[in-house]
This record gives structure tokens, C-alpha cells and sequence, in this order.
């Protein structure tokens, strides 16, 4: 099977659409397929690799993201010629793929990897209006589409709620989860950290709608109770000027470390030399980053929200803490006083994660692209 995936990101981005695109693309060839990706041109920034085809684009003003503006003939001619589309976002790069479902009669499926509306608040003058025209255009889209991809059930129930007619099958996403489970050196990062010290995982990309200021206030309560801990953020964005000045200003400069971006293929050893994994997030959709916690056995301290009410069992693999600081740092203390209560949460979680193999939700993909290609 010609399968062509379309997004508005793809490396160098890093993000969670990324990681997803690039995992299904990789695990789709192992199947015998041949995968194309449609993604905007970066330039001289392009990672070069087999199978991408980049679309004209411009830098969508100072973040790293580009905005695609047009699909010169060569590359209409190859998203033709695929037996099934599959795009990752609505909007610009989907509107090729809309075009050529129109003209060319090809099946077209959209997984919706984002809370759209979350975003709202960035244009707060038109805050109601942006969110009445948003609603009405992802409507309208997705009841354009042949089939739509949920990756939660909170998500499925976001898509129903505009008014979305199309069918809606949820296939959550997948990791390598024996990749999570490998043994890993201690990260070199941690060799400024006291031995003695129990580690809080934050894991991701550092901005304001991740709600990273409550996790760190958050931290900031517990450690009253609990000193001997230590929070670790991995990652960067264009928040982590502010993360910096937060954690200064409370004065917990000796029990927090930034790291900054780390190379993808050594999260791992952080997942694994860690004691509790922590999300605040209120705007993921199923995050791969608590998969991959889950993998390694970590216990989830989060927010019961859209992203993690799919992922986390609360008492069990983890905890729902309330939106204060007081109880989500209870429930982190809780976790790492208890060491009876971390390793049974850390067992169910090792069980719990093989539920979200990337083998599984490749296996409901493919049946969703034969259902609609009939082959």
C-alpha cells in the first residue's frame, strides 16, 4: 500500500507529532508499506532522509514552525499517486490533502493530536469569536475526512462535541515499550544530584500551556515536608527563561536541575533513574512521555485531564491530584515516603504499558486504511 502522511511539523521539530509521525512511518515500512511524508521545507535545516517530501514554506514568525503556502506540480503529482493520505494536523498541509482526496477519489484520515481550543488564549481579544471560527472550521474539516483518529476517548468526545458526523475510531498512541524496559546507565546529569535524594521527572517541552509554573510550585510545597527530593526538568521551549526566574524566586535553586534539550535516545536512562514522574499539563491528548514513564516503570503524579485520564489508573499505576499545590505535592510525598506503595504503583505500571505497544497501534491503523482502501 502508497500511504502518503501530511503534517505541518517534522524534524528538525521536536515534538510529540514528530515522534509520531516518524514511529508510524518506520513501523508502516516494516509492514512492507511504502510511507511518503509531506512536511514544510526548512531549508538548510532539513534532516535529510528517504521518503519526505518538503513542500514550499515560511517561517511562521520567531518559533520554529513553518507555514506551507503552496505544492508546485512535481509534488501534487506524488501525493496522487498514494492509495491512502493520512494527515496529522487540519490546517494548511491538509488542504493539499483535502484537494487531493476531491480530485483523485483517495481516502483521507486525520488524527487529531491536539486540544486546538487550549491554544485560545494566545489571541485573548478575540478569545469567544476565535473559538466559535475554530470550532466551525474543525466541523467542517473533519466532517470532510473519510475517518478521524482519536488517541483518547476525552479526545474522541472533544471531536463529537463540534458536531463532527464522521467516524470516529480511537487507537491511542504506541511506544517501544521493551525499549523502556532495557537497563541504563545513571545519566551524567545526575552526578551534580546528592545520592540521597528521591527524583521528581518532569519530561518535555517547557511552555506556559504545559502549566510547568504549578509543578514547580508544586514541588516547591512538598519540599517543606520532604527535602531529601529533587526535581528534574528535561527539555526546553520558549518558557524556560520564566521556569528559570520561578525557581530562583522561590529559592529551591539546590533541589531542581534543568537539563535543557536531551538527545532523544537518552531519555531513557532518566525515566529510569528516577523515583515518580510529574505532569501538570492540562492540554495533551495521550502524551508519549507518560507512555514512556509508564514503560519504565514509573508511578504518574497529574492532572485528571484529557491526556492522562486514558494512561494513569488513579491508586494504582499513579495518582489524579487535585489543581492545588497542596495536594499534588501530598500525593508526590506520598509516593516517594512509601516505598511498599512505589514499587506496587511501578509494577502495575511495567503491566499497564504494554497495553500501548506501537505494534498495537499499528495493527488498528493498517485495519482502518484496508477498511477504507479495501485492501
Amino acid at each position: 500500500m502508497k500511504i502518503g502522511l501530511i503534517t505541518e511539523c517534522y524534524k528538525p521539530v521536536v515534538n510529540g507529532v514528530v515522534f509520531c509521525v516518524e514511529n508510524l512511518k518506520r513501523e508502516l515500512e516494516k509492514e512492507g508499506h511504502e510511507v511518503t511524508i509531506f512536511a514544510p521545507d526548512y531549508g538548510k535545516k532539513n534532516v535529510k532522509e528517504d521518503g519526505v517530501v518538503h513542500c514550499p514554506s515560511l517561517p511562521l514568525g520567531s518559533t520554529n514552525y513553518q507555514l506551507a503556502f503552496g505544492y508546485p506540480k512535481e509534488i501534487r503529482k506524488i501525493l496522487e499517486s498514494m492509495d491512502i493520505l493520512h494527515t496529522h494536523h487540519p490546517f494548511t498541509m491538509a488542504r493539499l490533502a483535502l484537494n487531493t482526496k476531491r480530485k483523485k477519489k483517495i481516502p483521507l484520515v486525520f488524527t487529531n493530536h491536539s486540544q486546538y481550543d487550549q491554544y485560545i488564549k494566545y489571541v485573548p481579544l478575540f478569545k469567544d469569536s476565535a473559538k466559535n471560527l475554530l470550532n466551525a472550521y474543525l466541523k467542517n474539516f473533519c466532517n470532510k475526512c473519510d475517518r478521524i483518529i482519536a488517541l483518547s476517548t476525552g479526545i474522541a468526545r472533544e471531536i463529537k462535541s463540534y458536531g463532527t458526523k464522521t467516524k470516529i475510531d480511537i487507537v491511542n498512541n504506541g511506544i517501544d515499550v521493551k525499549k523502556f524496559q532495557k537497563k541504563f546507565k545513571r545519566p551524567k546529569e545526575y552526578d551534580q544530584i546528592p545520592k540521597d535524594r528521591k527524583i521528581v521527572l518532569h519530561l518535555g517541552r517547557i511552555a506556559h500551556e504545559k502549566n510547568i509554573n504549578f509543578l514547580i510550585r508544586s514541588f516547591a510545597k512538598m519540599l517543606i515536608k520532604f527535602p531529601k527530593s529533587h526535581l528534574v526538568i528535561v527539555g526546553s521551549g520558549p518558557a524556560l527563561e520564566d521556569t528559570n526566574l520561578l525557581i530562583k524566586k522561590l529559592k529551591i535553586d539546590n533541589n531542581v536541575l534543568v537539563t535543557g534539550p536531551i538527545e532523544r535516545e537518552l531519555v531513557s536512562s532518566f525515566y529510569q533513574h528516577s523515583d515518580v514522574f510529574a505532569s501538570a499539563s492540562k492540554t495533551e491528548v495521550h502524551p508519549l512521555v507518560g507512555l514512556e514513564a509508564m514503560a519504565s516503570g514509573l508511578p504518574i503524579v497529574t492532572l485528571k485531564s484529557v491526556g492522562y485520564e486514558d494512561i494513569v489508573v488513579d491508586n494504582k499505576t499513579g495518582f489524579f491530584a487535585k489543581e492545588n499545590v497542596t495536594d499534588f505535592a501530598d500525593k508526590m510525598q506520598m509516593i516517594l515516603k512509601n516505598l511498599d506503595l512505589k514499587n506496587a504503583m511501578s509494577k502495575s505500571s511495567h503491566k499497564r504499558s504494554k497495553l500501548f505497544s506501537i505494534q498495537e497501534n499499528i495493527r488498528k491503523t493498517l485495519d482502518i486504511y484496508k477498511e477504507l482502501t479495501k485492501k
